[in-house]
């Protein structure tokens, strides 16, 4: 969501202005994803509830979760699809500055208030840089307006 004819400081630094949640295009790509899930979803349920009818499945719960293996195959589904809706969204960003990595840090998170993409988090000169960034910034190298090649 970077656009290159944002404000530039004198020393050519990025900033960063807040997205929005999500932009029109992005906001009509989602919706066109959840109706094809959606249905996807629909047509593959049959097929899941055998799975979580069948011996075997039932033999494997029994083995280490004896409480799921007692569910019917439609409760299970139930707890599957309430568990994948209550997963937490993991990454892995570092908690200090690790070589190449180039990512966001607690210190950019609290700069900027919304989680940059790696993209931008390259894009972060050294000066507006909190402390714990790694340090990969080349001074001209994504401005548009550079002439060095």
């Amino acid at each position: 969501l970077l656009d290159c004819r944002e404000t530039m400081t004198s020393q050519h630094q990025f900033q960063f202005p807040t997205p929005p949640v999500q932009t029109p295009v992005q906001a009509s790509v989602r919706a066109a994803s959840e109706r094809a899930a959606a249905a996807a979803s629909a047509a593959a349920t049959p097929r899941v509830l055998e799975l979580f009818a069948s011996p075997e499945l039932r033999r494997l719960l029994s083995a280490c979760c004896p409480a799921a293996a007692k569910l019917s195959p439609e409760r299970l589904l139930d707890r599957v699809r309430a568990e994948a809706k209550a997963a937490e969204i993991v990454h892995n960003f570092p908690a200090r500055p690790a070589g190449e990595f180039v990512d966001v840090s607690m210190a950019s998170l609290e700069k900027y208030g919304f989680f940059l993409n790696q993209w931008q988090a390259q894009l972060i000169p050294p000066a507006e840089a909190p402390p714990d960034a790694s340090p990969v910034w080349t001074p001209g190298a994504f401005d548009p307006r550079s002439t060095a090649a």
